[in-house]
């Protein structure tokens, strides 16, 4: 799949924000992306490397893509696999209004401008001069800095996903670090969930590696697919590997 040479020269010399609509083959609707921001560098990492494209035993029924910028995985997933239910949660409102005017055509997209967290709270950006896939965020009880709610996982599973996560997606900028460190939290959620998707940020928060590593100690197959570390757990795996006969 690629990028027509017009539409990626549009992207560097248009003014900032300014949308370049894009149609790919085996997509159902056009896609909007921001010039000269990092919407060219995630299209590469959805639409032509492919990074999103696991494996998987059998069609997930509900998605969450945690992180989900302008909503290129959402969009992928969405076309992937047209019966799933996807729920797209974006912290920063810049991105969340370009999220919700590219999924905006898709049924089976539910956007959410908020933030995975350990527990349901008010979060605030704390890099707003990062670019905008990089955003990242911290706890609040400030009202004036209130950018999103924060959403644990749990909340999102009672909620959006009637308590089962065939496939989740992070990509948050370190709070995977929060997450799975919150032990509490974490024995709540991790057993409900089949596949596991994440980029970990330990360039930015030391730690996400071993804690990724100390939540998916039950997985019964990992794997590094470009940027993301992916976990699978027992329902998602053949018999030999889940150590079953």
């Amino acid at each position: 799949m690629k990028m027509g040479w017009k539409a990626r020269q549009l992207l560097w010399v248009l003014p900032r924000n300014s949308i370049v609509r894009i149609k790919l083959p085996n997509m159902r609707y056009p896609i909007g992306l921001r010039a000269q921001t990092t919407d060219l560098g995630t299209f590469h990492q959805v639409f032509l490397d492919e990074e999103h494209a696991i494996d998987l035993d059998t069609a997930p029924q509900t998605i969450c893509d945690l992180g989900a910028n302008v909503g290129l995985a959402s969009i992928y997933f969405a076309n992937r696999f047209p019966n799933a239910k996807i729920i797209a949660i974006e912290p920063e409102r810049e991105n969340f209004l370009q999220l919700k005017a590219n999924t905006a055509a898709y049924e089976n997209i539910e956007i959410i401008h908020g933030a995975a967290w350990p527990r349901d709270t008010n979060l605030s950006i704390v890099n707003t001069d990062k670019g905008s896939n990089a955003f990242q965020v911290k706890e609040t009880t400030i009202e004036e800095e209130v950018d999103c709610v924060g959403i644990s996982i749990p909340t999102i599973l009672e909620s959006f996903a009637k308590n089962r996560i065939d496939l989740l997606k992070m990509d948050i900028e370190g709070s995977e670090l929060d997450l799975f460190a919150d032990q509490e939290s974490l024995q709540n959620w991790i057993t409900k969930i089949g596949v596991l998707m994440v980029e970990l940020h330990d360039r930015d928060r030391s730690g996400c590696r071993e804690a990724f590593n100390h939540a998916t100690k039950t997985a019964c197959r990992k794997l590094t697919r470009g940027e993301f570390d992916i976990a699978y757990f027992t329902n998602n795996c053949t018999q030999d590997e889940s150590g079953n006969s």
